[in-house]
């Protein structure tokens, strides 16, 4: 009897994990769902902007079903907001785009785009609506490969010769593992915490506080780029740490008989991470801790492991406080490899640990412009092969060379800024009467807390906006979300 209690205890754990599979697998349906969806609502604006009447077949079909018919009527009334440049704001959240990075693809965006490469031809005397056509034509997902080659082409000219004072100094090939080790620490404390704060991934960071000490390096993901997968712009900037870094891996994973790919590597400073699944790794990841710490153990959800979690706080798709997880504690004084798409966190700790963790992302990895590639192979990523929509060209491997020695990128020859007498994108009209400035109340602030903190429908600003009945503008809700997080 106490074996057969004993097996439906075990087949109701495996339910309770599959169910719990299922729920996540909803969330990322629904994430990939309204990424469609704000692409689809930036080609309508950006249509209903310009006042050409473009054809709707420029816009993707929306899939059939309750969901998104839901989310069409919410195109049909956005489109007519004067919101052209702000359409993909609520896309991805986990990595906090840098301003830099804003500025560089809010500037390939606006730039003029003439099938014509000579600026000074007779040619490039299009109408400036033909020219705005084609600025929507380009965000259509077979040109995403062109619009990718040009987002890595401007951000290299950008960044190239930007360093940090922090970055890391040169390193001997020949120096020891140990030796390695203990350089990245000496270099990584010296990065003061003002270098280190973010207020990216959500779902790590403890949930009393708005930021955490972390730096990605390598390929992200963010709205303001389309999705398109780039380097982040803490890669240009901490060149030499990342080589160090890179080189430390490959070292500690051949001696640990481990296969060493990655697009991206998380720093993370004395971050005590809450139970979560990585949203967008593909294969295994590897992680190596650094510094002087006691506990710390990178935990691990494994239905058959020897150890257990209890969960601290209610944490949606994983349990309520007090579940118990079952897994495995990985001390990472040594290179570990572990499974990031399983429920994963960190044991409390003391002293001074920075865990580094290599990865790979999945989502539009194979639309990771050639230039991007080759700059990053460079710096010694080994990245994972993949059927890439943009070739690497032969000419990338001087520009990549290039910016990995901080040396000088031109820009693209034939780019620009719309020349004079080129119209530009009309700008939303003024009101007759400005309105008076409205104060927050705590009620208001309230309600915004719980609009933005509704995990299950995730309302983009317009929609939070509407809900205020017009009394506050996006920017203005935008500005009070942050002093509100900040508290």
């Amino acid at each position: 009897m106490e074996q057969v209690l004993s097996q439906f205890d075990d087949a109701a754990k495996r339910l309770e994990g599959l169910y719990h599979q299922v729920l996540e697998s909803m969330e990322q349906w629904r994430k990939q769902h309204k990424i469609l969806i704000d692409f689809s609502r930036e080609v309508v604006t950006q249509m209903s902007c310009d006042g050409t009447g473009a054809p709707a077949s420029l816009v993707p079909a929306v899939p059939a079903g309750p969901g998104p018919a839901r989310e069409r009527e919410r195109i049909d009334s956005d489109a007519t907001q004067p919101a052209c440049d702000d359409a993909a704001e609520d896309a991805d959240e986990d990595y906090d785009a840098d301003p830099v990075e804003v500025e560089i693809s809010k500037k390939v965006l606006a730039e003029d785009m003439p099938d014509q490469p000579s600026i000074g031809s007779e040619e490039h005397t299009q109408p400036a609506e033909n020219t705005q056509a084609s600025q929507a034509r380009l965000l259509l997902p077979e040109n995403r490969d062109r619009l990718g080659k040009r987002f890595a082409h401007y951000q290299m000219h950008v960044l190239c010769q930007k360093i940090s004072e922090y970055d890391a100094a040169g390193f001997d090939l020949g120096r020891t593992v140990e030796e390695l080790k203990a350089d990245i620490f000496a270099d990584l404390e010296r990065i003061p915490d003002t270098e280190w704060a973010s207020s990216s991934r959500e779902n790590v960071r403890p949930t009393a506080e708005t930021k955490s000490l972390q730096k990605t390096l390598g390929l992200v993901t963010h709205a303001h780029y389309r999705g398109i997968p780039m380097p982040s712009k803490d890669t240009y900037h901490f060149r030499s740490l990342t080589r160090k870094i890179l080189t430390l891996g490959q070292r500690l994973a051949e001696n640990a008989g481990m296969d060493f790919t990655a697009t991206s590597i998380q720093l993370n400073k004395d971050l005590r991470s809450k139970p979560h699944r990585d949203k967008n790794n593909k294969g295994p990841s590897l992680i190596v801790g650094l510094g002087t710490w006691k506990g710390g153990e990178t935990f691990v959800q494994d239905e058959d492991g020897p150890d257990s979690y209890t969960l601290e706080e209610d944490i949606p798709h994983i349990g309520e406080r007090g579940r118990v997880l079952r897994g495995r504690k990985h001390d990472i004084h040594q290179l570990r490899q572990f499974d990031g798409n399983k429920v994963h966190c960190t044991i409390a700790f003391e002293g001074r640990r920075y865990a580094l963790v290599f990865y790979s992302i999945g989502r539009s990895y194979e639309q990771t412009p050639g230039l991007a590639r080759v700059f990053l192979q460079k710096l010694g990523f080994p990245l994972p092969p993949a059927d890439f929509a943009a070739p690497a060209r032969p000419e990338f491997d001087q520009l990549a060379w290039s910016a990995v020695e901080g040396k000088a990128v031109e820009d693209q020859p034939g780019r620009h800024v719309p020349p004079c007498g080129r119209l530009q994108p009309p700008s939303a009209p003024e009101p007759p009467n400005k309105r008076p400035r409205v104060e927050f109340t705590e009620k208001d602030d309230q309600a915004l807390k719980r609009l933005k903190e509704d995990k299950a429908s995730r309302p983009n600003w317009m929609v939070v906006a509407s809900k205020f009945d017009g009394r506050f503008s996006v920017d203005e809700l935008k500005t009070r979300w942050d002093i509100i997080r900040e508290r």
